[in-house]
């Protein structure tokens, strides 16, 4: 976007050529993991069957945003493909039910990827209880680098990046209640 650098100049030494011809080494700046990010809202309902429904909203910024359009940036079948893809991915067994992509109309503007997706089966009964996983969103690229204690190597980001989640239960069904 404009006014943004890629990531692989942010935070380097680079050559400055002047008016007069004469240069000056400069670093550039290196954006803050806010202005290269994503956030996703999940709001989800389970019906009285058991299966739910919700939409995903993701708003890309800076870094996140290009490379999401750059994926976006393709024939209709083929985008559906990688979005559908991108929904196992966050939440295995979900179904995608519809999407919606906003595209920034300004610079400072995120791109917004909107998600309907439904997961049949959701609450499983295991004796007298049903059973769900409260995770509506997965990180599977954060858990395999958690994972590994022993790793003996750094851990490398191409970028500094924010990605934040929220979930935002909008109903259960009368006779159900957590504990």
């Amino acid at each position: 976007p404009f006014g943004d650098l890629p990531y692989t100049d942010q935070g380097t030494t680079v050559l400055v050529v002047k008016d007069d011809g004469q240069g000056d080494l400069v670093e550039t700046p290196l954006f803050p993991p806010e202005d290269n990010g994503m956030h996703r809202m999940v709001t989800a309902s389970i019906g009285p069957t058991g299966d739910l429904t919700g939409t995903y909203v993701s708003d890309y910024r800076g870094q996140s945003r290009l490379e999401m359009l750059n994926r976006l940036d393709s024939k209709p079948t083929e985008r559906e493909d990688f979005i559908e893809g991108l929904m196992s991915w966050l939440c295995p067994g979900a179904v995608l039910k519809a999407h919606e992509v906003t595209l920034p109309s300004r610079p400072e503007d995120p791109l917004r990827v909107i998600i309907r997706f439904e997961v049949p089966r959701f609450v499983t009964r295991a004796g007298n209880f049903e059973v769900l996983s409260p995770y509506l969103v997965r990180f599977p690229f954060l858990t395999r680098i958690a994972a590994y204690s022993g790793r003996r190597v750094p851990v490398f980001f191409d970028y500094p990046y924010s990605v934040t989640s929220e979930t935002r239960p909008r109903r259960m069904p009368a006779a159900r209640r957590i504990e």
